[in-house]
């Protein structure tokens, strides 16, 4: 079994809640729903200005991923991090699209992830029932 997981930028940046679904949210009635959505605002229109479809949620994915893994999709690939060159230092490599396959499938690569289920699920924790 793969304990290590990478998840880039890539699928965090599609866990994102827009301003409507924040409103949404905010109209259930929770407190904590109200301020979710007042907090977001200037953080929203920063994300939206630079070409997300939202309000990403980076932080909230790890633990979504670890309560409903059913959410992403997810291959096994050999995953390694360059430390020999300083052009690439720290670069995160991976097997996947590439004709060198490492020894050793080491980790789960996650790759998408449901969106539409990422945002019911993330407005029920605020009474949002649909």
């Amino acid at each position: 079994v793969l304990n290590a997981v990478m998840c880039g930028l890539d699928v965090t940046r599609k866990a994102y809640l827009t301003e409507q679904e924040l409103d949404t949210i905010a109209a259930a009635g929770d407190p904590a729903g109200v301020f979710l959505r007042d907090v977001s605002r200037d953080i929203l229109r920063l994300n939206v200005a630079a070409g997300s479809g939202g309000w990403c949620l980076h932080d909230a994915v790890p633990i979504w991923h670890l309560a409903a893994p059913e959410l992403f999709f997810e291959r096994e690939a050999g995953v390694y991090v360059e430390t020999q060159s300083e052009l690439t230092l720290g670069k995160t490599v991976t097997d996947l699209y590439s004709d060198f396959k490492f020894p050793q499938k080491n980790a789960r690569v996650v790759l998408d992830l449901d969106r539409t289920e990422f945002v019911r699920r993330m407005t029920r924790l605020f009474g949002v029932r649909a």
